[in-house]
């Protein structure tokens, strides 16, 4: 019965050691960059794409921000923030040509829902220090007429 009892316990400790590692695997191993190979996925869900000249920029165990390789305007970075390998949302930064000496820019945030699927999406207007909540329609209105893709 003592045997008994010891291979019990020795199996127990096992089990539990290898439950714990391949959690530790599995968050650190998920769809880690969550680069343009999720392009297909956002094109899917009408959500700005990564180009494929960007690079990684920043990244840790919750945030990840792709960067345009190049300056100059239009959409400069989408950042990504994740929890248990699940995309929270999505903040893509469009930078526009300077208007009275100051910057302007649009900050699109798309955030996910359980099931993955965008469940809303929030859009800014900056100029200078002032910022403003505006539609998307309006953000793509001020895109196209800046020459600038939405997508």
């Amino acid at each position: 019965m003592k045997m008994a009892i010891k291979i019990f316990n020795y199996t127990l400790i096992a089990v539990i050691l290898i439950l714990f590692l391949v959690k530790e695997f599995k968050e650190s191993n998920c769809n880690a960059d969550y680069g343009p190979e999720l392009n297909s996925k956002r094109k899917y869900l009408k959500i700005p794409l990564i180009p494929g000249d960007w690079v990684l920029r920043d990244k840790d165990d919750h945030y990840v921000r792709w960067v345009k390789s190049k300056g100059g305007y239009g959409h400069r970075s989408k950042s990504i923030v994740y929890d248990n390998c699940r995309i929270k949302r999505e903040i893509d930064l469009y930078m526009l040509k300077p208007k009275n000496g100051l910057e302007i820019s649009i900050e699109r945030t798309s955030f996910f829902s359980s099931n993955s699927m965008v469940d809303s999406t929030t859009v800014y207007f900056q100029q200078g220090y002032s910022a403003r909540k505006i539609s998307l329609k309006q953000a793509d209105s001020i895109l196209k007429v800046n020459n600038l893709d939405s997508y």
